[in-house]
């Protein structure tokens, strides 16, 4: 079963996310604001895995 938590945004923002929602192709705002964490946890994630690449090749110069 999966849990949720709740997040509030600035009402500035909601209506920015509600300019776009559904050209964008999404249905409500939990929809975007998921799939816009999701995407930012990915690059996070590409960042910290390139980062430890660089580490590990400089370490093997050594």
């Amino acid at each position: 079963m999966t849990r949720y938590v709740t997040v509030k945004i600035p009402e500035e923002i909601g209506l920015q996310i509600d300019k776009i929602l559904y050209k964008a192709g999404y249905s409500s705002r939990a929809e975007f604001v998921k799939d816009a964490i999701r995407r930012l946890l990915e690059k996070f994630n590409e960042q910290e895995t390139q980062t430890c690449r660089v580490q590990q090749a400089n370490n093997n110069r050594v």
